[in-house]
């Protein structure tokens, strides 16, 4: 897959050009979609997902305080 990708920070401009292997490529576009759900981007998969990870510590024994698992608390959800 051919990347020609650039964005702007505050400290510059930020370049990539390459090639990435069919594994890098899946790899990128897992972990983009996973920062998306993350983020709340899909309201209905995040829910969902916030659902499934309940019942899922709830069959575990796990109370809201000691979530195995958790956003962390400086994401944004709205970012």
């Amino acid at each position: 897959m051919r990347v020609d990708s650039m964005i702007r920070l505050p400290e510059g401009i930020v370049k990539f050009e390459g090639e990435l292997s069919k594994e890098e490529a899946t790899m990128v576009i897992e972990l983009g979609l996973n920062y998306l759900i993350r983020a709340g981007a899909f309201p209905a998969i995040t829910a969902a997902l916030e659902s499934a990870q309940k019942e899922e510590e709830a069959a575990m024994g796990y109370s809201d305080e000691e979530s195995e698992y958790s956003f962390p608390e400086n994401m944004d959800k709205n970012d």
